[in-house]
């Protein structure tokens, strides 16, 4: 998997470990050592680009991530 800032203002698609599928703009990046605990890094997935609300998912929790 690259390195989760090489999808920073772009589109993904991206499948967690568990199943669960999102689809969105990808407005945030947070390196580990930015991170509580310094556990991994991790994404904020907007639903769009002018939506109010998304999801952080860390690296451990990314089965895969595609830019569509």
């Amino acid at each position: 998997m690259k390195n989760l800032s090489s999808y920073l203002f772009k589109n993904v698609k991206v499948t967690e470990k568990t199943g669960e599928k999102h689809i969105g703009y990808v407005d945030t990046y947070t390196p580990a050592f930015d991170n509580e605990e310094e556990k991994d890094e991790s994404i904020g997935i907007m639903p769009t680009k002018d939506a109010k609300y998304g999801i952080e998912l860390f690296r451990y929790e990314i089965g895969d991530i595609e830019e569509i």
